[in-house]
């Protein structure tokens, strides 16, 4: 989306800054017994959606030239190793139906940010 250079150095830095607020929020604030059961399930599967959405469309922005495959990987992977470490957290337990709605945010995200770029090609949204 963004077509200057500092535009783009300006997408990267706040992509960058959201991804690393999603590991702090998933791998620090989800360390402590006291994440568990914020949330009822099944709503709970609506916020790891959106969270999930949202590292991927940060990874986009942070990463925007590796290829989409990879950015899909590394997001998986981060979705993978967050229920991996449930395992060793007290009061949480890993499942599938959280990767699944993991997975499927990540897909949103991605979707979103498609969208945004062929609705808006070759506009930018720093106003140059």
């Amino acid at each position: 989306m963004p077509t200057s250079p500092a535009c783009r150095r300006l997408a990267r830095w706040f992509g960058s800054i959201v991804v690393l607020a999603i590991l702090a929020l998933l791998f620090g604030f989800g360390s402590t017994p006291g994440s568990a059961n914020l949330i009822s399930h099944p709503w709970d599967k609506l916020l790891h959606l959106a969270i999930f959405a949202v590292l991927s469309f940060g990874l986009r922005l942070a990463l925007p030239r590796i290829p989409l495959w990879m950015l899909i990987g590394l997001a998986l992977g981060i979705a993978l190793a967050d229920e991996l470490h449930q395992f060793f957290v007290p009061q949480r337990q890993p499942g599938w139906d959280d990767g699944l709605a993991d997975a499927i945010g990540v897909l949103c995200g991605l979707y979103v940010w498609h969208h945004l770029r062929r609705t808006w090609p070759g506009q930018s949204p720093c106003g140059t």
